[in-house]
């Protein structure tokens, strides 16, 4: 399970400050190296979750935004946090989105917006920040799109009709930026 999800790696960057470098460079390298093994199957997910669930269940800790986003990493790896992690890009870059939006932005560029939205926790926190901007990017627009598919929880959040609703009005070409550039710039 270490391998193919890089557990201790995320539960590390979940936890500290990376040193000498920001957030969205440590989740990169991150995702860069759980994207680059091979997927964990469901069963052995299936396998380890009672162990993690009786270990961390029972601590007093057991719901911290930490242990909750392993928690859903867990539930939801093979079905979404996989393909969202490793698989979402825009025009066929080679640039990860997920990794694109977190180093956008100092909102994004933090553990403590990282972990929250993985766990689903405290995410009212980014409603006028986050979810009430228009983040007209390509990443943002293929990574919002593919969490309302891949993940039925979010679907009925409020803050995913606001985020949605202001990447609609996103129009080409002054409006939406693809790696960077603006669309009007864009060859």
């Amino acid at each position: 399970m270490g391998s193919c999800l890089q557990l201790d790696t995320l539960a590390q960057l979940l936890v500290q400050d990376p040193a000498n470098s920001s957030f969205a460079d440590s989740a990169s390298t991150y995702l860069s190296a759980m994207c680059g093994q091979a997927q964990c199957s469901q069963q052995a997910i299936d396998a380890w979750k009672p162990a993690f669930d009786w270990d961390c269940g029972l601590a007093e800790d057991s719901g911290t935004p930490l242990v909750q986003a392993l928690d859903m990493t867990l539930k939801l790896y093979t079905s979404a946090y996989r393909n969202l992690a490793c698989d979402i890009t825009f025009n066929g870059t080679s640039t990860n989105c997920l990794a694109e939006v977190l180093n956008s932005t100092a909102v994004t560029n933090n553990r403590d917006f990282f972990t929250n939205m993985i766990s689903g926790m405290n995410i009212q926190w980014y409603d006028q920040s986050f979810f009430g901007v228009k983040w007209c990017t390509g990443c943002y627009y293929e990574l919002y799109k593919a969490a309302m598919f891949l993940i039925p929880s979010i679907q009925g959040l409020e803050q995913m009709h606001w985020l949605g609703g202001n990447l609609t009005q996103c129009t080409e070409p002054a409006d939406v930026k693809w790696g960077g550039q603006s669309a009007a710039t864009r060859s």
